[in-house]
Formats: structure tokens, C-alpha cells, sequence
């Protein structure tokens, strides 16, 4: 896995400690980690529900943050913890709704995806645009075949 070059020292510990404490089962930082990333989880699996209609974005979330609490003590301080939430939730998706193999349906859905994150992204402001531009740049990076 590759580190992230923009965090900081500072932010690499806090997600540590973080991670830490979700790992010795301290409530509030799961509530601290959903807070920071259920958002996102949700849009990641929103869009995964574009190639496969019967996703649940809701139960997606839930049993992501069940993996993410059980694999805590095994989070590498080096890997953003943002990238961890979303590699996460693909694999869940990816193993509990499989996307269609028709490689004509995975690029409608990635075109239209792209369509909704667009016109969501002009109408957020602050940390809600923060978001959509984070999952923005990652969506774009995705290929047919991914999907």
C-alpha cells in the first residue's frame, strides 16, 4: 500500500491514536471515526448501487464500520485512514454485490456516476464539498474494469 505524501506527522499520529482506540473498543472513537468517514462511506456505496441496484447504502455502512473496528489493530499508521474507509467499503461491495459483468453497463454507470458527482459537487459547501471532491478524484481514477 502506498503512504499518502500530504499528511503530516501530526495527522499520521492522530489517525494512529485514533485507530488505537477503536482497536481497545472505546465507543467514542468509533463515533469519532463514523463521524469522520460514514459520510463518505455512503456516497462510495451510493455509487456502487448505480451498477448494481440491489446495494443497500445503509447496511454498507454498518458492516464497513463492523470491518473497520475488527481489523483496527492491524491499521498501518503510513496508509491514510481515508484511504483504508473507501478500500474497505470496495471490498465489502465488491464481495456482498458484484457488480454486472457487461462491460457496456459498467461505463453507462461510471459516465452517469460521474454526471451526479458533478452536479452535486457545484451545489456543497465546506467539509460537504470537501467530501464530494475527495470521492470526485477518486471516482475519476476508477476504470470499467474496477467496477
Amino acid at each position: 500500500m502506498n503512504p499518502s505524501p500530504t499528511r503530516t506527522q501530526a495527522q499520521k499520529e492522530a489517525e494512529a491514536l485514533l485507530m488505537l482506540r477503536v482497536a481497545s473498543g472505546d465507543k467514542q472513537a468509533i463515533v469519532e471515526l463514523y463521524d469522520k468517514f460514514g459520510g463518505l462511506i455512503f456516497l462510495v456505496a451510493h455509487q456502487w448501487q448505480q451498477t448494481n441496484p440491489k446495494t443497500d447504502p445503509e447496511r454498507a455502512v454498518e458492516e464497513v464500520f463492523v470491518v473497520l473496528w475488527r481489523e483496527a489493530k492491524n491499521y498501518d499508521p503510513q496508509m491514510a485512514l481515508e484511504t483504508v474507509a473507501i478500500r474497505t467499503a470496495r471490498r465489502y461491495l465488491q464481495a456482498t454485490y458484484p457488480g454486472p459483468n457487461n462491460a457496456t453497463a459498467r461505463q453507462t454507470a461510471l459516465a452517469k456516476g460521474r454526471e451526479e458527482t458533478a452536479k452535486l459537487n457545484s451545489g456543497l459547501r465546506g467539509h460537504g464539498r470537501s467530501v464530494w471532491e475527495l470521492w470526485s478524484r477518486f471516482y475519476q481514477f476508477l476504470t470499467a474494469e474496477r467496477l
